[in-house]
Parts: C-alpha cells; structure tokens; sequence
C-alpha cells in the first residue's frame, strides 16, 4: 500500500544520505571512515519499491553534494561540464556551449565574467524526457573566477 511504499521511500532516502561521506579530499592525516556494508531486507514489496526510489534520490542529493564540495581548483568549468556529460549514461542529454556558442547566444555576462579566469567558461543545459514526453529542462553555467 501506500503508507508501505512511503516508509520504504523514507528509509532508503535516510540511509543513502547518511552514507554520504566527502572522503576524495581529505588528507593523509585523516581518520579513515569505519564504513561497513549492510543489506536491508523486506518482505513487503510496495516497501521495497519505496526503497528503491529513495535510495535514488538520495544518490542524486549525494551526488550534488559531492560537486558543491569539491574544491574549484578541481571543479573548472571543463571538469563541471564532464561531471554533467557523464549524466548522459542515466538517459539525459547535455550539452555543453562554449565560446562561440556564448557569443552566438549573446550571453556577455557569462562571457564576461569568465575573463577573469584562465578557465574557459561554459554553459551546461541537461534534458530530461520522462516516458510522458513533456520535457524538463535543467540549466546551470560554470565559470572560475579565480
């Protein structure tokens, strides 16, 4: 039933956002994670189903979460646009404007603001197309300032 999925859907979103741990950047001095791996079991399929999505969702906050903390000296706007290129796998479409594409879409503040950088800046958009057909657009822009 619902009330099962939802539990299911609770359960999976708060243990994949407690498994979230920001470890790639830590120094050699830092105290290892205890982490262990642990199956969660149901007999309750509605459940089970539940788990399934929040486990998802939780990956994708994860994974936010993940590209908000890495330092910008990793996360240039190359490196940026290959983390969202990579999303192609899951069934989105990216693309990435750069240079002349920025000049043709007179987007000058991106433009302008991404001088100050020896990174080039770009523009991300990813797509998604859910089996309804209506499509959703995501935009976001990566620029280094430094």
């Amino acid at each position: 039933d619902a009330s099962s999925r939802a539990n299911g859907q609770t359960a999976g979103e708060a243990l994949g956002l407690l498994s979230w741990s920001m470890s790639s950047f830590k120094g050699s001095g830092a105290t290892p994670n205890g982490w262990v791996d642990f199956n969660v079991c149901s007999t309750d399929e509605e459940f089970d189903k539940g788990l399934e999505r929040g486990l998802a969702m939780a990956e994708s906050v994860n994974l936010a979460r993940t590209l908000a903390a890495t330092p910008p000296n990793v996360a240039t706007p190359d490196w940026m646009a290959g983390q969202a290129e990579a999303l192609e796998a899951l069934g989105l479409t990216v693309s990435v404007m750069r240079g002349e594409d920025l000049e043709r879409e007179r987007l000058e503040g991106l433009i302008n603001v991404g001088k100050a950088s020896v990174h080039e800046p770009c523009l991300v958009r990813i797509e998604y197309l859910p089996p309804s057909g209506r499509s959703k657009r995501i935009w976001g822009m990566s620029m280094m300032t430094r």
